[in-house]
């Protein structure tokens, strides 16, 4: 039987080494977690007595952040999984690919046909004109 728990993340904390996750031998519903994070938290819910699971995963969390979790449940938790992303200290686009303007038509009046390009590289839409 589960027990409540709780953990409450400084900002920038993160995982360091493994989430653990275990099932009970009687119904296969998840049995057993376990975390700890940069900050010296850990997290531990469930039994932990290895007499009363059956399988263990462990996968690796080092530096990530834990966004969400989510799973199905009945009277138990019968499947169970980690939102997980990991800080970007940059993005490099290679190869980008961008329309030409001039040969993209927008139609914005079509009683009187008129055409019209509109950007937004603002906060406020700009009529751009093609030459």
């Amino acid at each position: 039987m589960w027990s409540h728990k709780e953990i409450e993340f400084e900002q920038g904390e993160y995982l360091m080494g493994n989430i653990i996750i275990a099932s009970t031998k009687k119904d296969e519903s998840v049995g057993y977690i376990s975390f700890q994070t940069i900050y010296g938290q850990s997290f531990e819910v469930g039994n932990r007595n290895t007499s009363n699971l059956v399988d263990s995963m462990s996968f690796n969390a080092s530096k990530s952040f834990l966004s969400g979790m989510y799973g199905r449940e009945s009277t138990s938790i019968n499947s169970l999984g980690f939102i997980l992303y990991k800080k970007m200290d940059d993005i490099v686009y290679d190869n980008a690919v961008f329309p030409d303007l001039k040969k993209v038509n927008f139609t914005v009046n079509e009683q009187s046909g008129e055409t019209k390009i509109q950007c937004n590289n603002s906060d406020q839409m700009k009529d751009v004109e093609l030459s």
